[in-house]
Parts: C-alpha cells; structure tokens; sequence
C-alpha cells in the first residue's frame, strides 16, 4: 500500500489528522474569544478589564515540609520545566505539575493563561502541544475520554470515524497532549477516580498534567507530581504595573504613586490582600474615592470596602442626598442580608468549602448579594457549564472571614462561646495570619473592639505568639479592658521574647504600661533584618524602665546575625537607660556579630560608664556580658565594677577571649568584692608564650596524665623516678613535662614523714595506680607549678579562690579552654578552698584533664555540687575506682552530675570499689543521664538478667535520695552473652536503693526498649520495692500487653501499694500483641485509680486523642479521690487541650483551671467540689 504525502506526514508525527486540527481550531477559537480579558466586577461602571496578555503573577517552588518557606522563584513560561539543569537535558517537559495557592490569588487566571498564551500561538513555551484541554474539575463528572468528546469536540466532528480518529491519536501522541485542571479542591469524591488515574499515569502516560488546588486539599496528589509550584498572586513586584494600570484606566495616573507613598504594598496588614487581583482592584477603587484610607485596621478597610460596594452597586437615584444619611440607610437596609450572607460565610468557613451553590443562594435569599457584588459566579467554560447547577464563591476569601465574624459579633453569648470553639478547631497555624480560621478571628477582634477579651481568655493557653496577639489587640482598637486581658495572658508566659519590630514595639509597650502587667523578666531580641521605628524602641525601654514588676532585662541579638551601626547606637542608648531602673536585679547583653572587630564597644561604654558615675541602679545584683569584649574594655569593665557602690553578686562573662591582664582583673575582682558566683563558659586565655599553640590540640597531645601502668622501675622507695631513667611505653609521653616540674630529676613533692608522696606537681596515671595497688590513704594531691601557670590567665582566678577571704560560691568554667595547667591548679584549688559549693565544668573531654579535679576533692571541705556533664568522657577500670575512691572521701558533695559518660569495666575490683562507694557515700542526687556502662565479667561470675542485681550485692545505700537514669544503657558481656539493660530493666539494680525519692528511668526520643506483659509487670514491681520513692519518671515507655486485661490488673495492684505523688508518662505508648495503639487512655484511668497519692501526672499525647478526650474527663472525675491533681501536657495540640478543659468542666463535679508550669508546658489543675 502506498501512502501520499499527507498519510505520511501524519503518520511521522508532523501533522495530526484533519479531525484532531478541527478540535484544535476549535479549542483556540473559544479560548480567544472567552478569555481575552479577566474580567473585574465593576459594580455600576464600566469594569476594569485586565488583559491576559499582560497579567504576571509570583510563582514560586513549594516548600519540602509545611514549616519551609518558599524562595526558588519560577516563570510562568518555566512550570513545565525540570527545576535543575541536568534534568531539563535528560528529561524535557515535565509530566505532572501541581500549583498551589490560596482562594483568589491566581490559580484560575494562570491557567486561563496558559490556555489562552497556547491558543494565541506566540508563545513558544507550549508551542509543542497539539492540543490543551482546561477542565474545570467542579464540573467533570464521568470518563475522561466522554467529558472530552461533550465538552471540546465541535459539532461538525459528527462522524464516528472522525471521533475515532481524534481518540486514536491522543492515545498514540498523547505527550502532545496538555491537560490543565482548574480546582482539585472542587472535584466530588464520586468522580476522583480518572482524575487520579490521570495523575498517576495509568491513563493517558505520555500526556502532560497541571492541576490546581486549594494547599488543603493536595494530600492525594502529591505522590504524583513531579513539581509543586505556590502561586502567591500578584507579588510585591507585580502590584505595581497592575496599580499603575488601573488608575490609567481611570485617567488618574498621578494618584497611583501617591497610593504607593503610604507604603501600602508593603504594609504587613495589606501586602497580602494586595496580592489578590481583585482585591487589589478595591484597594485602588477605596483610595480613588477616600485618598485617606487605607485605615491601619484591617476590619474598618472592610467596612469601607463594602460601603463602597454598596454605593456603587445601588441605583443611581437613592444616592442623593446627605452620603452620612445615605450610609445609615443602607446600613439598616442591608443588616439583614449582610447577617444571613455571614452566617453563609461561617458555614463555608467551618466546612473548608470553595463556594456555595445557586440553591444555597435561592434558599437563603441571598439574590442581592449576587447582585451587588459580593458573591460572584464561578468562572465556567465549556458546554456542561451552562447545563450544570450555577455555583457560586465569595469575592475573597479575607471578605468571608469578615463576613463571618460579623455574624459571630451578632450572637449570643452561648452561640457565640460554640462558634469560637469551632473557628479555634479550624485553625491550621496559630501564627499564620493567613490562614483562613486566623482572618476570621482577626476580624471578630475588631468588630468586638472593647469586648475582644473573650477572645484572649481563650487563647490564654494556645501556643500563639504574642506578635500574633498584638496584631489582634491593634485590630480590637487597643481598649484598656483588652489590654489587661492580654496582660494576664503575658503574666502565664515562662519566657517574654520581644522582637524589634513596630507591632511588638507598641503591643509590648502597652502591656508592660498597665497595671495589670505582672511580667517580671524580658528578653528583648534584635533582628537588623525587621526595620523599626526607633523612637518606639525608645518608649519601650523607658516604659520597661519604669515597670514594677519586670526586674531582669536581657537585650540580645539573633544568632549570627550582624547589624547596622545605628542599631549598635540605639542598643547602646537602651542599655544606658534600663541601667537606670531603680529595680533592675539583673541585666543581660548578649550580643553576636558575624565580624570579629570592636563594633560593640559604646554598648559596653555605656555599661562602664553607668559603673563608674554611679548611674547604675544598686539593686543590681546580676551582670551578663557577652559582647565579644577586647582585653582593654575586659580591664575597663572589671574597675568599672569594683567603683560601683551596689552590690553586684554575680558575674557572667561568656565566651571571654582575652589576654593575662583581663583575668587579673577579674581575680582583683573577686578579692575586693564579696561576689557569689562568677560565670566564664566558653571562655579563653590568651597569652604570648602560646599564642601559636592551639590550646585544645595541646591538652590532647602533651597531657601529662596517661592511664597506663608503668614498669615497678618508676619507684623507688615511694617515690616516682624521673622519665628520663625511665625506658619503656612512656618514654616520650612525659618528656612534654615542663623541666621546672623536675627537680634532679625527680618529681617536686611534698613528703610527709613515712616518705609518703603528699603532693605532686605533675603525675602520671601509674602513680595513682601503685597508691591505689599499695592501698594508700589518700592519693598525691596535685599542686600548679606557679612557675610555668603564672603566664595563664586562670592562674590568678583559682589562686584567689584559696583565699579564706574570698566568698565565691559557684564558678562556671563549661567548654572553657582549659590547659593541662589549668586543670593542676584547679585542682589545689579544689584543695584548699573554704567557700566554693558548686563548680560546673561541662564538655570535658580527656580524662586526664579531669584527674587533677577527682584528687583535688580528697580534701575539700565546702564542694555540694560537681556538674561534669559530658558526652564525650570515658573511663576505663582505674580512672572509675579512683572517681569512687575519691568521692567516697568527698565527705561535703550532695550532687554529682555525669550526664553522657561512659564507663568500660573489665576488672572485679571496680565493682567492689563501687560497692563501697554507695555503702559509705554522703551524696543525695546522683545525675547518670544518657550515660553507658560496658561490663565485662568472667563466665563463671555472669549472673543471668533476672538476678543481676547479685552483681551489685550492696545492702543498702543509705544516703542517695535523688536518681537519674534517663536515657542510661549497661551492657553485659562475656565469651558468650550480650545483655543490653536500658533504663526500664535498670530498676532491678535499684532494692539496695532504699532512700530514693526521685527515681527517672524515662525514655528519650528514638531510644526504644519495648516490654511484654512479663517485663511490664516485673519493672513495676522493682520499682515497688522503693518504699520512699513520690517521684517517678517512665516518659517513653513502651508496653507491648498480649493480655492487656491481666497485665493491667497487675500494674495497678503495684502502682496501689506505691506512694507515687508525681508521674511522668509522656510518650507513653501502650499497645496489644498486635502492636497497635489505643490502650494509652485506658492506662492513664488505670493510673488515676489506684495512684492514691497522686498530685501531678505528665500526660502522654496519645492518651488525649481527640477521640478520647471525653473518656479521659469522665476517667479523672470518676477515678480521682485526691485534694489536688495537675495534669501536664507536652506537645498537645490546642483544641485538644480546650477540649479536655471543657470537658472536665461539663462533668461538673470538678474545679478546674489552667496555668503553665514553670518549664513553659500547659497543666490543667483539678480539685473536687465541695
């Protein structure tokens, strides 16, 4: 058979069938003529009419999570484009696309766009397509194929073969195919499944798919889609052309650049409602007939802009006369039609629904909001448009919100006090502003005005930023009522974050103005990236200055952000006025800058100056300086202090990195002045024999401390020979000594008259060994060698520390950069101080460098707290027993903090050493958080797991009241077995432990260690043996109960025989054999039934589903029997959390309120009835 030139041509792909160009003819024909222009309701006047041609919209990448912002902007020209270079060569168009964006921002006028952009034919980014089919989803119903053939063939395709014809070739070249869906979110569930099989590829492969959706509504088609793109409307660089266009349409151009002078497209009130088209159309219409608005109130815009719709939709004959008159009258006209529309628009509202039909619309008697504008037809194309039940869509989505506040403002209290409820379950994100629950409550705020303080009593417990608040007391008008509302929601804060920007400014200063304000500490943080007003800054502080009840200030920037020198300036002037404040207990600078130069230094001028005048207040007990300061301003600031006539007792100086002069200084400090506690975490020494050496590279290389055993040869007659007679392993590791620690070639010491080494100033772990071998009393005492320490910085801090005279108590030297030096003479510190209670030395990491500290505590007399915390210490069998032969001597320590340690055991003799440890110890709180315990035993001393507890074989510690194990893990090993012990299997170790109060063996996240019904029952009952025990810590338990009913039985027969007064169950889980969850509220009545002494349970959020909130309530009003319960919450969402409250409250046997906990989580307090 042969074939012509035009069967050919077809046949190569080059020209489609005459049937399939009629379609397409067809197609661009009816694009052309229906989407020429976006139309703008024009309410009695001509309209103004935005071509299509000329309309840009901001397109840009979704982001990867719901927290992400977006940033990646894209063209329209590239939505079918593969984001990344190397995919747009390998892959071409994309197949399935998903834009994004909110009601009324674009997504119908982009692909009215596209279609029209195809059908025109200039555009060479669609060009490759055949054909382009716009499907308005609201209206699909049925096959693909058969809406197709209804809706886009034109009536001259009659024939069957020519129907064919086209229907063949979108099989065979369906890649020349786009398909562009217009509204997922309008889609009936009935008729979802082509449109998914489109999506997924079973229909139509080859084709290429753009759907729209509301963000909500995107859960099923995200599997499918190969790229998000968010359409955000016009954009701030899109406003201004389409501005510009609207009043040339009038003849008005010069009033658009006066529109833009008030800033309005980037005032944060309008931006967003700017980016609408249509609303943005509005705003030029309102500041064409008032050049006074826009108002800062968001609600009376709204009001305006109805009035405005008003006036111009009704007949020209009923606007004469007085316009204030003409207001009233059709204020009273439309009242009723404007509540029955808002109670529409909270039904919408609360049902996540697009738009409402025409028989909604008949029903109501809503015609002449159809009429003047405020409900208009969804835009249809297509034959099954004009068949199809009319529906209809709010103008914008910010008039529905005001609508439905309206009508909310309109009702009764117990009608109202239901709708709230409901608009706070709707709320996606509380400090989204945009969502569409918030516009609903930003306006109920503003059309309440002095009664919006019902509003802040329910939110006294969300999780809503106060600059979410503050926007909202702003719309509310500022009322003095409202205002002491939202003082008592600030007063409930653990933490007041004051951001520098014009909203926090103005709601914080009337917050800490009234009198009902009971804030006592504020942290006010600086973002050079948020402009603000500094006049307002001004008024903040002087108003925080003359405040009662705040005493702590703390004025900070973000974490690496740099800023401006005004901002160093305006800083400097607010430091110089709170130092004024007559009671300022505490002051906080903290201050980071991207460049390492002296940029702060007028703060810290106007701090020294404040000192040295006397300007400072003298109930300042507490300074914080963390500035970046140079050894010069160090010194400055030292002599500053020591002028000042209060009574300054603590002193915190973070990441100090200065020379020798600067910690002289602070040692002169210290002896001069009775200071209580000196705070240096971080902090660094400079000096000029060390410059070049990198301090921490230093301690690891040249320590002078070792934990291996030397050869007998070391000793002779008690004391250790110099390593330079010494051959063997350690030669070349104490050669980095210093040679003045040597004297003829032996150690420098202190001998007593047995010729027992007393004192050493430099010692290796082989001389602690043979003391610990030999059974010494006590070990060499470590002594700084003054000679070579001098030079250090921290030399002259630890020697005032030994005076008697000197009154510090608690020094904090965390992550500082501590030398070998240091640690010798922190060491002799420990020794001979007579004041010093707490030292905190967190993020060691050499246990050489901590030795020095565990001698120095044989002899010390005041120590109570030791913090070590550490995740990167380890000790081996001798580092641990002399930690426990030397704590047992610690006769003063009460706490001692290990938090990350591990510990690698292999001899017998550290257990015996632990042993009697515990038996002779004076220590109450023992901290072993996240620490892990390796032990090797011999086979024949490998106690099986349920007697493992034999191990330890201690018959009572008398002393330890307070336990940590959170997070803890012991391991077992020998030849043949592994046993793993995480913290719930930890308790069988704990039947010596008679005295404890406070036991955790919580669970951190991703840390699992499930429990059958027999390890349940067992850890429980291993608990019970704690006859003491009121605190008990099981977060992140998981019960894996084949026989819930049994086990659960057995649990509370224990939990009745305990004295529990506290229990944490968050992130319990609590599942049957087939692993499922649901089991967690029975738990919690279990808990409640038989905790008799109950008083404060941490609830885990399983328990609190939204399903289970009333059998939680009916749980806590029929199974508690206590005086008082609290019942904390973590990471609750908040409707959940109301609910409970209310549903507490409804059971009405049952006092109940709410408060936050000093940590910053919510707790419900209950307590019975009379």
């Amino acid at each position: 058979m042969e074939f012509g030139e035009r069967e050919a041509a077809i046949i190569c792909g080059q020209r489609p069938p005459e049937p399939v160009l009629e379609v397409q003819e067809r197609l661009k024909k009816h694009y052309l003529d229906s989407l020429g222009k976006t139309v703008i309701p024009d309410w009695g006047d001509k309209g103004f009419r935005q071509n299509l041609e000329e309309l840009q919209l901001s397109l840009r990448l979704a982001p990867s999570d719901s927290r992400g912002k977006t940033s990646q902007k894209v063209l329209i020209q590239h939505l079918l484009q593969p984001c990344s270079l190397q995919d747009k060569l390998l892959k071409g168009l994309l197949r399935r696309v998903l834009v994004e964006g909110d009601l009324g921002y674009g997504k119908t006028s982009l692909c009215m766009k596209l279609a029209y952009d195809w059908a025109k034919g200039e555009s060479s980014y669609l060009s490759s397509f055949q054909l382009v089919f716009l499907i308005q989803l609201r209206f699909f119903h049925g096959k693909l194929s058969s809406y197709i053939k209804k809706e886009f063939f034109p009536k001259s395709l009659n024939s069957k073969k020519a129907r064919q014809s086209v229907k063949t070739y979108m099989d065979d070249y369906n890649d020349k195919v786009l398909f562009v869906l217009d509204g997922f979110d309008e889609l009936d569930e009935g008729n979802m499944k082509e449109i998914l099989e489109l999506m997924e590829g079973t229909l139509y492969p080859n084709s290429h798919v753009l759907v729209t959706s509301l963000p909500a509504c995107t859960d099923l088609l995200k599997p499918f889609v190969e790229k998000r793109v968010v359409v955000q409307g016009l954009g701030l660089s899109y406003v201004r052309p389409f501005v510009y266009s609207y009043f040339k349409s009038v003849n008005k151009v010069d009033e658009a650049e006066a529109l833009f002078q008030k800033g309005i497209v980037k005032h944060e009130t309008y931006s967003y409602i700017m980016a609408s088209p249509l609303m943005c159309f509005l705003m030029c219409r309102l500041f064409e007939v008032d050049p006074k608005f826009p108002e800062n109130s968001l609600t009376k815009a709204m009001e305006s802009l109805l009035q405005e719709v008003f006036l111009k939709s009704a007949p020209a004959a009923a606007i004469e006369g007085n316009g204030e008159a003409m207001s009233k009258t059709l204020s009273e006209k439309n009242e009723a039609m404007l509540k029955t529309l808002g109670r529409l628009a909270l039904q919408v509202v609360l049902d996540n629904k697009a738009s409402v039909t025409e028989d909604e619309i008949r029903n109501e008697g809503l015609g002449t909001a159809v009429e003047r504008g405020l409900l208009v037809r969804s835009w249809a194309l297509g034959k099954r448009g004009k068949k199809k039940s009319r529906s209809y869509r709010f103008i914008h989505e910010c008039i529905m919100a005001y609508l439905a506040a309206r009508y909310m403002g309109s009702l009764s209290s117990g009608k109202f006090d239901k709708s709230l409820v409901l608009i706070l379950t709707y709320v996606d994100t509380m400090d989204d502003l945009n969502d569409l629950g918030m516009q609903v409550l930003r306006f109920l705020a503003g059309t309440l005005g002095g009664e919006a303080g019902i509003i802040f009593q329910r939110l006294k417990f969300s999780a809503i930023s106060m600059r979410t608040l503050f926007i909202l007391l702003k719309e509310s008008g500022s009322h003095p009522h409202v205002i002491t509302q939202l003082c008592d929601l600030a007063n409930v804060r653990s933490k007041v974050q004051v951001t520098v920007d014009d909203i926090e400014l103005d709601g914080w200063k009337s917050v800490v103005e009234s009198p009902a304000c009971k804030v006592h500490a504020i942290d006010i943080v600086f973002k050079d990236s948020r402009g603000y007003d500094q006049q307002k800054l001004e008024s903040l502080i002087r108003a925080v200055s003359g405040s009662d009840s705040i005493r702590k200030v703390r004025i900070s920037t973000s974490v690496h952000h740099d800023f401006q020198a005004t901002t160093v300036q305006h800083i400097s002037r607010s430091v110089a006025i709170l130092l004024e404040k007559k009671n300022l207990e505490c002051l906080d600078v903290s201050l980071n800058r991207l460049e390492e130069d002296e940029g702060l230094r007028p703060v810290l001028k106007a701090v020294i100056s404040a000192l040295l005048h006397d300007k400072a207040s003298h109930s300042l007990q507490k300074l914080v300086m963390n500035v970046g300061m140079s050894t010069d301003m160090a010194v400055s600031l030292c002599r500053a202090i020591q002028a000042f006539q209060g009574k300054l007792q603590v002193l915190s100086l973070p990441h100090l990195v200065c020379g020798q002069e600067a910690y002289q200084a602070l040692a002169s400090l210290i002896r001069t002045l009775p200071m209580l506690a000196l705070n240096l975490n971080h902090a660094w020494t400079l000096s000029p024999a060390v410059e070049e050496v990198d301090p921490v590279t230093d301690s690891q290389s040249q320590s002078s401390w070792d934990t291996r055993l030397p050869s007998q040869n070391c000793w002779d007659n008690g004391r250790l020979q110099s390593p330079t007679q010494h051959q063997g392993p350690w030669e070349g590791r104490l050669q980095s000594q210093p040679q003045s620690c040597w004297d003829n070639g032996r150690v420098q010491s202190q001998s007593q008259g047995n010729g027992t080494i007393r004192s050493v100033s430099s010692i290796d772990a082989g001389t602690l060994r043979k003391y610990n071998t030999l059974r010494k009393v006590n070990y060499p005492l470590p002594v700084c060698d003054s000679k070579e320490h001098d030079m250090f910085g921290f030399h002259d801090i630890f020697t005032q520390l030994q005076s008697p005279d000197c009154r510090l108590q608690n020094l904090n030297l965390s992550n500082a950069s501590l030398r070998k030096e240091d640690f010798m003479c922190l060491g002799e510190t420990l020794q001979k101080a007579k004041n010093l209670t707490s030292l905190t030395l967190q993020g060691v990491s050499k246990v050489p460098d901590i030795l020095p500290l565990f001698l120095g505590l044989q002899e010390n007399v005041c120590l109570q707290l030791l913090d070590l915390s550490s995740s990167h210490v380890t000790l081996d069998d001798f580092s641990f027993q002399c930690l426990c032969q030397v704590l047992t001597r610690a006769a003063n320590l009460r706490l001692l903090s290990l938090k990350g340690w591990s510990f690698q055991l292999e001899e017998p003799r550290s257990m015996d050493v632990f042993r009697a440890f515990l038996a002779s110890t004076n220590m109450s709180n023992l901290d072993l958080e996240g620490c892990d315990i390796q032990l090797t035993v011999d086979d024949s001393s490998f106690p099986p797991s349920e007697d493992i507890q034999s191990a330890l074989n201690v018959n009572e510690v008398p002393s330890l009241t307070f336990l940590n194990l959170k997070n803890a893990r012991l391991q077992m090993r020998n030849n043949r077995r592994h046993d793993v012990f995480l913290p719930p299997r930890l308790a069988s170790f704990l039947s010596p432990f008679q005295n404890l109060v406070s036991l955790d063996c919580g669970l951190c996240e991703g840390q699992k260690c499930p429990l059958d019904d027999k390890g349940a029952v067992k850890a429980f009952t291993d608990v019970k043996q704690l006859p003491k025990l009121k605190q008990l810590g099981i977060a992140g338990w998981t019960l894996n109960l084949k026989s819930p009913g049994k086990t659960l039985k057995s649990l509370g027969r224990c939990l009745k025989s305990m004295g529990i007064r506290s229990l944490d169950t968050a992130d319990v889980s609590v599942r049957t054999g087939l692993g499922k969850h649901g089991l967690e509220t029975l738990f919690f009545t279990l808990v409640l039934g038989n905790a008799m002494e109950l008083q404060s349970v941490t609830v885990s959020k399983e328990a609190v589903a939204s399903s289970h909130v009333d059998v939680l309530a009916k749980a806590v009003a029929d199974k508690f029997k206590g005086d008082r319960l609290e019942l904390v919450f973590n990471s609750v969402p908040d409707i959940i959390f109301h609910s409970l409250f209310n549903a507490l409250n409804e059971q009405g046997r049952l006092n109940v309120a709410m408060s936050l906990n000093a940590h910053g989580t919510r707790a419900i307090h209950v307590t019975p009835k009379a």
